[in-house]
């Protein structure tokens, strides 16, 4: 958070009056604010990052959450929450229950959802089997490393692109439909680029094999390695809520 924004929110805390981007008008509010951060805010006071004032004012009832792999009882809990949203049921069999439990999950509770969402989308038979998860788990510490090095060289409003369109032509093949040019550009969300910048895009995700192209009503397709890459960006803190 910026010291501009911490200075804002400090004020609104302490007056309880909100005034809305280029209104003039005072609004008094009654709320109560939760706020929840991974950073050591002890920390970035001493360093200057954070207002002291501020921090007392939030810091009235603190509630630590352990990391998930600290609590791997509440995984088959949140395994169940995740799949409960599918369309289809999908059954998991033990071992690979087991093997998802005593995953590390070094990226907590999303790295999990980005997990099942993708066993959801890829397994056969409705059942997640044990090499289902083992594929999934070892490919993925494959994708960090070869992701981490790529994303050096891209910036973070390419990435988020790369995740609205990878997202908005995996939601048509989700309905058994490839995804025309067009299409993509009426339902693409959070970014508003015209069918020539679409295409653009399209040609460089193409070259990365993460799409298909094809002419007229065949359309554009998701490949695999696209998915380990669009559940790789979900997994990114930073790139959450584009």
């Amino acid at each position: 958070m910026s010291p501009r924004l911490q200075t804002q929110l400090l004020r609104v805390l302490q007056e309880k009056e909100i005034r809305r981007v280029g209104g003039t008008r005072v609004i008094p509010i009654n709320v109560r604010i939760i706020a929840a951060t991974h950073n050591n805010l002890l920390h970035k006071m001493k360093e200057g990052l954070f207002r002291e004032d501020l921090y007392y004012r939030l810091h009235v009832l603190s509630l630590t959450i352990p990391p998930l792999r600290y609590r791997r009882t509440d995984i088959p809990l949140l395994i169940h929450h995740f799949m409960s949203k599918s369309k289809t049921w999908t059954h998991i069999h033990p071992e690979a229950m087991k093997l998802l439990i005593e995953h590390e999950w070094l990226g907590n509770i999303r790295e999990l959802k980005g997990v099942i969402e993708y066993l959801l989308t890829v397994c056969d038979d409705n059942e997640v089997k044990a090499k289902d998860v083992e594929y999934r788990l070892s490919s993925q510490k494959e994708d960090h490393s070869l992701y981490e090095v790529e994303n050096e060289s891209v910036d973070l409003i390419e990435l988020q692109e790369n995740r609205a369109l990878l997202e908005t032509i995996k939601q048509c093949n989700d309905t058994g439909k490839a995804a025309s040019r067009k299409w993509i550009t009426q339902h693409l969300k959070g970014f508003t680029l015209t069918e020539q910048q679409v295409r653009n895009r399209l040609d460089l995700l193409e070259e990365k094999e993460y799409i298909i192209k094809r002419r007229g009503r065949a359309g554009t397709k998701i490949t695999e390695k696209g998915l380990h890459y669009l559940y790789h960006l979900k997994t990114k803190q930073h790139l959450i809520n584009p």
